[in-house]
């Protein structure tokens, strides 16, 4: 079994602005899932949907000693051997977008 171990997720942000008539955007990407697809059949998913939630920032718990039998909060477990070959696995983030503007007069010129 494989679980994710604490990944970190953070928001990504771009700005755009055109200074000479005073205006700026900015655009926020901020994660708030992990899908993941195990590629075969012959596998489990935890949580069971394969949707693993963002809290505080992170997915998936830290590896701890002595928690190797618990249940992950995110994960896959393969049950049979992919022998020679690999199976396809696909993790998608989901992101929420804001986007914010600044009036003209806001944005400092250089």
């Amino acid at each position: 079994m494989r679980a994710l171990d604490g990944a970190e997720f953070k928001p990504v942000s771009v700005t755009a602005s055109v200074e000479e008539i005073g205006i700026s955007a900015t655009a926020t990407a901020e994660p708030v899932s992990l899908r993941i697809e195990p590629g075969t059949p012959d596998a489990e998913t935890y949580p069971a949907s394969g949707v693993c939630e963002v809290k505080d920032g992170r997915i998936g718990a830290p590896y701890e000693k002595g928690r190797a039998d618990d249940t992950p909060s995110c994960g896959v477990k393969y049950l049979r051997s992919s022998g020679d070959g690999t199976f396809p696995l696909r993790a998608t983030v989901t992101r929420r977008q804001r986007h914010a503007v600044a009036p003209p007069g806001q944005v400092r010129r250089r």
